[in-house]
């Protein structure tokens, strides 16, 4: 809540109103425009751990996702998980 507030108070002064007080309509309409925000950009990130299998013909298998790469299969040598993350915003937002 306290955070909301604030981003509230810096929306009010980025419009405009310095330390004046917005009007209760134009508070409400940036209320809801950060509302709309949260629901468009959706998670922000997700971070799972799966098991590693080394294949022996030096495949990796990752969940379901097979790679085939003798970099990553050297770096990973010893490893038995791995840990996948992803970071997402969403593409009406970054234009």
């Amino acid at each position: 809540m306290i955070e909301t507030e604030k981003r509230v108070r810096e929306a009010v002064r980025y419009l405009g109103f310095g330390r004046n007080e917005a009007d209760e309509r134009t508070l409400e309409l940036i209320q809801q425009s950060f509302k709309d925000l949260e629901q468009e950009a959706g998670p922000k990130s997700i971070c799972q751990i799966f098991d590693l299998n080394h294949t022996e013909d030096g495949r990796l298998v990752i969940g379901q996702m097979e790679i085939q790469s003798k970099s990553l299969s050297r770096n990973l040598k010893g490893c038995r998980q791995v840990v996948l993350f992803e970071q997402h915003l969403a593409p009406e937002l970054t234009g």
